[in-house]
């Protein structure tokens, strides 16, 4: 049975700062590389940053077309992706020794990046399973208050699912729909959002059902 997508991985494209590019100015491996995008955006997310490679001919390109149709194109990692601000950056641009000062050691690539610029995490992508586990487990290890933001909104959406349920109970179906339609559009997604799925195509119907009356 073909996997239910919900969520893919929206990417901002984007090069490095000027700064970084002549510079490569990074503080040492071991206290993070500090990584400036030119499109950077101040959130409230971590940054998760996907060093490519455009030129399908090198290796790293194919490589890269791998890892997008391997690794990116699952539910679940998409899901994680959903809690970072994504930017792709193509190393191809980017100048081997300011790579290597970013602590970037082959392509394709990923960093987990704070709100000050530091690369607190990296990994070579390998399989979905791999890929969502790192991108969890780097949220719960650097950014512990988010965390636990995600874990209270996580409830809050389950609430919002027992509302829907009981709006149902009483044929209220617009209700339903409202309910569930704030659970599939929030960035936390869980199996909360599997079962908000299912009971908002029953109430869309029998909303529909009950218009023809």
């Amino acid at each position: 049975m073909p996997e239910v997508r919900d969520t893919h991985v929206t990417w901002t494209d984007s090069g490095l700062s000027e700064a970084t590019t002549e510079s490569g100015e990074a503080v040492s491996v071991t206290k993070g590389n500090t990584v400036e995008l030119e499109r950077w955006q101040d959130a409230k997310k971590p940054a998760l940053v996907y060093w490519t490679w455009s030129d399908e001919e090198d290796k790293r390109g194919k490589d890269t077309k791998k890892t997008d149709r391997n690794t990116w194109d699952n539910e679940q990692v998409a899901r994680a992706a959903r809690l970072y601000t994504c930017y792709r950056v193509d190393a191809k641009d980017v100048p081997a020794s300011t790579l290597a000062k970013l602590g970037v050691s082959q392509v394709p690539f990923v960093q987990v990046v704070s709100n000050d610029r530091l690369a607190v995490a990296s990994t070579v992508p390998g399989s979905s399973n791999a890929m969502e586990g790192f991108l969890r487990t780097n949220l719960q290890r650097h950014f512990a208050e988010y965390w636990r933001a995600v874990l209270a909104r996580a409830q809050e959406l389950a609430k919002k699912l027992d509302e829907a349920k009981a709006a149902m109970k009483k044929k209220d179906f617009d209700g339903a729909v409202s309910a569930c339609g704030e659970i599939m559009n929030d960035d936390v997604r869980t199996e909360t959002l599997d079962k908000a799925r299912d009971l908002l195509a029953q109430a869309r119907a029998k909303a529909a059902k009950e218009a023809k009356k």
